[in-house]
């Protein structure tokens, strides 16, 4: 090969060299660039559905076949260097070789015995004047530097972030990766959000609240949760999504008479992945029979009498229920409030085995009025409420006492006889009444008492039930003599009456009494001062 014409094709091979490495660091830049947008939004949005992780490799696939056809395909095409062409752009940059470069170049190519190229000895000349020409020339300066200098600063920058992505977030480098080449893979995001639900229930009964907890076993659940329920009506299916309500470290959810079976599960925060829970929604047992008893407290006398759902009861009442349902029970309850009372389950009235329960009344004692439901739970867990009703619980308020005489305090002689009329009343019975009194010339002496009225031992069943509507009223009189008690003048006694009931439960009046002693002389200075006022 003459000399100059392996200068030419050596200007070409680097020509060549430098554009192919220009196109590979723009693709380079390109793709990974792509990659990094697409990674990025998958780690930022976590994407779950497999038809968009799909359409993210499609758009990483179509960015690299744009990248090679836009940097090596087109650059190739446009840029198909042969030695005539690297001449003639040799020519363009150095316009004192004319046009002879090109000419030696085509002379060299031609054969010397070539009768149609014209004189062998003025086409050496040309080869000569040109090589000539050449080797006083700087051949470096056609090559434009500035393409592959740009593609390859891209293309560092690019693999830099790579690298820097690597050292800083190596698993997510990882995971974006292998989540954009394979999208139907089951790689995902490490979660900061876990959640999950507690004491999930699997069947419930017809007509009962489905109520759900949901905790976060990551740590804070996010702010903004939402419960999915999945209803199937028929061959279609549909969603429903509704927001959790946060009560404490939890969130809520609840869905009052359900009637029909579902699935649920929840997102929030970075967690979609939750599978589907299947709930069953089942008829529970279906009650057949049921009888109520209260049995009033003892001391009350009143008769055990069987009552209707909705009861009213003295308080301290124990309430006995009893029944049998239309199939094998697991376990039987009353919830009365926050007080649950479990049932015994046996046999019912016809031998049929766990289908009756029993609640014994002294297991089941009336405190408080309210609400109350019996649920019936079935062998394999559903339970349901059969029956409800209200409580209605009546107090055993104490006796009242009322001051009838003496109606104020009053100021009298050592041997004066004093009148204690009290009204007493009790909404069931009186048991006792009492007058209790101090002196204060003796004032470490303890409280003593006076029995006014004692009633019978115990409250007759028949009394009981005449006095249940409108309870017991007692008027007592006492005349009270001072004498025997040698009481000295300036005395001072403080009285209050007492009474009780077979609760036993203890009223008195609301104010005491104070009767004071008095000498002859005080006593008639101070009704001659009333006489005079009057």
């Amino acid at each position: 090969m003459h000399p100059l014409a392996a200068k030419v094709v050596e200007l070409q091979r680097r020509l060549v060299w430098r554009g192919r490495a220009a196109a590979v660091c723009a693709a380079v830049a390109t793709v990974i660039a792509a990659a990094g947008a697409l990674g990025l939004g998958d780690y930022f949005l976590r994407v779950s559905d497999r038809g968009l992780r799909l359409m993210m490799t499609a758009a990483l696939a179509a960015a690299t076949g744009y990248s090679i056809y836009r940097w090596w395909y087109v650059s190739r095409r446009e840029r198909r260097l042969g030695p005539l062409a690297v001449a003639r752009r040799l020519e363009m940059q150095f316009p004192q070789l004319k046009d002879r470069l090109a000419s030696a170049l085509e002379f060299l190519g031609q054969s010397e015995n070539d009768a149609t190229a014209g004189s062998a000895a003025l086409r050496r000349a040309v080869v000569i004047e040109a090589d000539h020409a050449v080797n006083e020339l700087p051949l470096d300066a056609v090559v434009d530097r500035q393409p592959l200098r740009r593609a390859a600063t891209w293309a560092g920058i690019a693999l830099a972030a790579v690298a820097l992505c690597g050292l800083l977030a190596g698993d997510a480098l990882r995971t974006a990766s292998i989540r954009l080449i394979a999208p139907l893979g089951s790689t995902e995001w490490p979660r900061t959000n876990h959640l999950e639900f507690r004491q999930v229930p699997r069947r419930i009964a017809v007509g009962q609240a489905f109520e759900v907890e949901l905790v976060d076993a990551g740590g804070a659940l996010p702010d903004d949760v939402q419960i999915q329920y999945r209803i199937r009506d028929g061959r279609r299916s549909e969603i429903q999504n509704e927001p959790m309500n946060r009560v404490g470290d939890a969130m809520v959810a609840r869905r009052d008479d359900v009637k029909s079976s579902f699935d649920f599960r929840a997102e929030g925060g970075d967690d979609h992945s939750m599978p589907w829970t299947k709930v069953d929604v089942v008829e529970p047992p279906r009650l057949a029979s049921l009888a109520i008893v209260a049995r009033p407290p003892a001391y009350s006398g009143l008769p055990a009498a069987s009552t209707e759902r909705h009861l009213e009861v003295l308080a301290g009442t124990g309430i006995e229920v009893s029944g049998s349902a239309n199939e094998p029970l697991g376990a039987a309850r009353i919830i009365d409030g926050e007080k649950t009372v479990a049932a015994t389950v046996r046999a019912d009235a016809d031998d049929h085995e766990r289908r009756g329960f029993m609640i014994p009344a002294e297991a089941w004692v009336a405190t408080a009025s309210g609400k109350y439901r019996l649920e019936l739970e079935s062998t394999d867990g559903v339970a349901g409420t059969v029956a409800d009703g209200n409580l209605q619980v009546v107090p055993d308020m104490p006796p009242t006492v009322t001051w009838e005489r003496p109606r104020d305090d009053l100021m009298v002689l050592t041997t004066a006889i004093v009148p204690v009329d009290v009204t007493v009343k009790d909404n069931l019975a009186i048991a006792r009444v009492e007058l209790h009194y101090t002196r204060s010339d003796q004032p470490d002496a303890t409280l003593a008492a006076i029995e006014l009225y004692v009633g019978p031992d115990a409250i007759a069943p028949a009394d009981a039930v005449a006095t249940q509507q409108h309870g017991e009223s007692h008027e007592v009189n006492y005349e009270w003599l001072l004498e025997p008690l040698a009481l000295p003048e300036g005395t001072q006694l403080t009285l209050n009456v007492t009474a009780s009931d077979y609760q036993p439960a203890m009223g008195q009046t609301s104010t005491p009494r104070r009767i004071t002693i008095v000498s002859r002389d005080q006593l008639e200075a101070r009704l001659a001062g009333e006489q005079a006022q009057i």
